[in-house]
Order: C-alpha cells, then sequence, then structure tokens
C-alpha cells in the first residue's frame, strides 16, 4: 500500500473548511482526535475544533503558504481571514461578534497515523487577535498567567538546567509551556549519553526544534534519517537515535520536546508517571 502523503491532506482539510464541508474535513482525521489550541489553552474535538472559528467566521478562509512533512507529522504555516460575526468559545467564555475582518498568521502541527489525522496543535498571538477584534489586553479572557504582558526570558538564567553525558539542556517555562535549548556537544550520542535517564530503547520526545549551532544526524526507528545544520526546523516524532556530527557543539532550541527531557525515569510500580526523553 503507497505510503498516505499527509501533506496533500494537510492541504485538503484546509480546503475542506474553506468549502465549510465538515463532513469532509472531519473524514482526514481519526473520530478521536483532537486540536489543542495552545493560546487558548483549550482542547476541542477536531471537527468541533473548526466549526467553532466558522461559527466565529462565517467567511473565513485559509489561505495555506507552507507544509512541511516530515515522519507522521505535518507543519502548516497558514493566514486565516474573516469577518467575526458570530462567537468565538476561549478559555475565559465566548468572545461576542465584534464585527470586525480579521488576518492571523497561524501555525498547525498535525501528527498522523495510517492516513488520518491522530492530534494536532495551533500557535498564533493572541494578543494581535485580541487587538484585531478591538478588545483590550487586559479586557482579554483569553490571557493566562504572563499573557498580555511583554515576556523576555534568557537561556542565561534558565529555570532548571538538567545535564547529561556530554551536554545538558535549559529550561525555561513559560505560560505556553516548556521551552528548552539543547546543547550537544562533540561526540554526544542518546541512545549512549540519555538513554540511560530515559530508561527507553529510543527517544519518545516528539520534538520541534530549530537549530542554531553545530549538526546533528537523527535516525527514525523506522529507517529514516536525515542531518540538521544551523538554519534548519526540524520535527522529529517519537522513536529516534541521534548524535552530533563533526567537531563543533549542536545547539537547538525545542519548542515541544522538553517538558521531561533528560530527567530520569521513575522506577517502576511509582505513582510518578516516567518521563519521556
Amino acid at each position: 500500500m503507497a505510503t498516505p502523503d499527509n501533506a496533500s491532506i494537510a492541504r485538503a482539510i484546509h480546503e475542506a473548511f474553506n468549502d465549510k464541508d465538515f463532513d469532509r474535513l472531519a473524514s482526514y482525521a481519526d473520530r478521536a482526535a483532537r486540536m489543542k489550541t495552545v493560546p487558548f489553552d483549550a482542547d476541542l474535538g477536531f471537527r468541533e475544533d473548526a466549526e467553532n472559528w466558522a461559527r466565529a467566521f462565517p467567511d473565513g478562509k485559509i489561505e495555506t503558504k507552507t507544509l512541511v512533512a516530515q515522519g507522521d507529522q505535518v507543519v502548516a504555516e497558514f493566514i486565516g481571514r474573516g469577518t467575526h460575526t458570530g462567537p468565538l468559545a476561549g478559555p475565559g467564555g465566548e468572545i461576542r461578534a465584534t464585527g470586525r475582518r480579521v488576518e492571523l498568521h497561524c501555525v498547525e502541527i498535525y501528527r498522523f497515523r495510517d492516513g488520518k489525522v491522530v492530534e494536532a496543535r495551533a500557535y498564533f498571538d493572541a494578543n494581535q487577535l485580541m487587538a484585531q477584534l478591538g478588545i483590550a489586553a487586559g479586557a482579554a479572557a483569553v490571557q493566562r498567567g504572563a499573557r498580555g504582558k511583554l515576556t523576555v526570558r534568557k537561556f542565561s538564567s534558565p529555570d532548571e538546567t538538567r545535564p547529561f553525558g556530554n551536554g545538558r539542556a535549559e529550561i525555561l517555562k513559560v505560560s505556553e509551556g516548556t521551552i528548552g535549548r539543547g546543547i550537544f556537544e562533540k561526540g554526544w550520542k542518546w541512545s549512549k549519553d540519555v538513554k540511560p535517564l530515559a530508561g527507553t530503547q529510543s527517544c519518545e520526545a516528539d520534538h520541534c526544534g530549530y537549530v542554531l549551532s553545530g549538526r546533528m544526524h537523527v535516525v527514525m526507528d523506522d529507517g529514516q534519517e536525515a542531518d540538521l545544520e544551523p538554519g534548519d526546523l526540524a520535527v522529529i516524532p517519537p522513536g529516534h537515535d541521534a548524535w552530533t556530527v563533526g567537531g563543533d557543539a549542536c545547539v537547538i532550541v525545542d519548542f515541544s520536546g522538553m517538558e521531561r527531557y533528560a530527567q530520569r525515569a521513575v522506577a517502576a510500580g511509582a505513582e510518578e508517571r516516567p518521563p519521556v526523553h
């Protein structure tokens, strides 16, 4: 059987939304698929999420800009445009129609299994959306924690540093989640330096990282492999090994896979769930 073209499926999802054909849209996803809208801290069914946005923006259209497929994941960059003439469900309650026109740059990350979406995450600037809707940041119910304030964090003063063989992870915890800067020295290899902490056969973290410097080679359990170099954005699904290449350290900022990375696994029988690495 041919391998499903996940990028084409992601594009078809956008087209189905533009046509407001939610039966077709739902057919591209597993029945249990969820869409997590990170800026709203919302977690809805895949179809329910699309209908929520369509109810708020009945004339809404998606302009697909970039689709990047790697392994079982697709990163989709797009622009959403529409007029806010219906209620929009947010975490703090319903945002009533404002009649304002909105143009919002968004990124979605889809994970596929057997040609269907099983989970997805959406990212956009919630403050920009509120500003376009004419809602003051202080009154926006979507603001959570540090939201609504300009926040600047420095990896030179991390919340936590997790050392491991031939490297370390510097962790910053922000309202959107956990972001880490991984510093992997010459000679680092996951199966040699992190595996003893993880207690798993391969790395089970779900990474979305940007390479700042150095080089790394990644090999998936299914045989896929890739070389990462400065300027690359890499989406690396669970089930892989990796190692540095060349004589320099590799430095990567990871936006999704660092919450429990390089934390020692909890012994069997303990109540706390073991971390992924």
